[in-house]
């Protein structure tokens, strides 16, 4: 779906294989929970800095402002 333009949902990532860690945190095209969830498994997998981590999560934008909910959305997916 990044090919297409179109965001990736969080539900798209509990498809994908955790092999694929390093290649999701490239996508462009997350949605902001997907970007918050894969982004927060990359830093904990030591695949990005937390430098690298704050930018992706700016990036994401504001949703709805409760990291906690994404963090949630990690344990149900993970």
């Amino acid at each position: 779906m990044d090919v297409a333009n179109r965001p990736i949902p969080l539900e798209g990532l509990a498809v994908l294989p955790k092999q694929m860690a390093e290649t999701v945190i490239k996508l462009k095209f997350l949605g902001p929970d997907a970007r918050m969830v894969s982004t927060f498994d990359g830093l904990n997998r030591g695949l990005i800095t937390h430098r690298q981590a704050g930018k992706l999560w700016r990036s994401a934008g504001p949703e709805n402002n409760d990291p906690q909910l994404a963090l949630a959305q990690l344990d149900r997916h993970g």
